[in-house]
């Protein structure tokens, strides 16, 4: 069991994470050791599409925030991205994270979610 132990904890708190954001965000993606078959990830990547007009000062910005701040933790890396805000940004992050960062540049999966349109 202590073998699986990081990978429990992580599930455990990215579904917590995920029935938290679910009503009001748009989309998550999920990347990092967490989505390979490594037994002991660190954590679990997380790129985060809010509404344009999310409001951070809210308490569920304020509770995000709390996600965000406290990465050792709940072993989750947020990276919070409004809708429509750095698109380039955006793009550059989803591109490193679908692909290899050796010369061959290959594929490689992420997981994705999509709440709302």
């Amino acid at each position: 069991m202590q073998n699986i132990l990081p990978r429990v904890v992580i599930t455990t708190n990215l579904l917590a994470f995920i029935d938290f954001i679910r009503e009001f965000s748009l989309q998550i993606y999920i990347n990092g050791s967490y989505v390979t078959s490594k037994l002991r990830p660190g954590d679990a990547d997380v790129l985060l599409i809010l509404p344009a007009d999310f409001d951070f000062e809210s308490d569920k910005g304020k509770k995000l925030m709390n996600y965000i701040n406290n990465k050792g933790m709940f072993y989750l890396d947020i990276f919070p991205f409004p809708e429509g805000k750095r698109p380039d940004k955006l793009a550059e992050m989803l591109d490193g994270w679908t692909h290899s960062n050796d010369v061959a540049h290959r594929l490689k999966g992420i997981l994705s979610m999509v709440f709302r349109k």
